[in-house]
């Protein structure tokens, strides 16, 4: 499932095809990717971020989230420990190389000693520890954003 959310603006996929390349630039916002196959891990954090000037795009399938990563800047995603397998390693490798541009990409995940080995394992950046909360995924935000040189005072 692959919801989009551009502030308090949904926008289709279907819609996003039709946009330019020039009116997509000018109407940059961060983008927050958040995946996992828990509904309830998207949407909490969606919930949190709907009244920011924020690009928020769920998905809970790695298809979606190769085309998403193609389709879209993104800033930062946000990686749930539950959508995380043997394969993660190769498939974050395949997200940076096909990303359009830095992408700085955290796991999610209760903590504990075998997460946290994981995440460096696997190559996240960071790893962040349920439960995470509005202001947590706000710094995580600005800092992505400053490593990229944008603005962050709207948010």
């Amino acid at each position: 499932m692959l919801s989009l959310n551009f502030g308090k603006d949904p926008l289709s996929l279907v819609n996003l095809h039709k946009k330019s390349a020039q009116e997509m630039a000018s109407d940059r916002k961060p983008c927050v990717v958040i995946t996992g196959n828990s509904e309830e891990f998207c949407g909490n954090i969606s919930k949190m971020l709907i009244n920011r000037d924020i690009q928020v795009v769920r998905t809970t399938s790695t298809i979606e989230l190769k085309r998403v990563v193609q389709l879209y800047k993104v800033d930062l995603m946000l990686f749930s420990m539950d959508f995380a397998n043997e394969h993660t390693a190769e498939l974050l490798k395949e997200l940076r190389k096909s990303a359009r541009g830095g992408i700085k990409i955290i796991l999610v995940a209760n903590f504990s000693l075998m997460a946290m080995k994981f995440s460096l394992s696997a190559g996240f950046d960071d790893f962040a520890a349920l439960p995470i909360g509005e202001e947590e995924i706000i710094a995580l935000m600005k800092s992505s954003l400053d490593h990229h040189d944008l603005e962050s005072k709207t948010l």
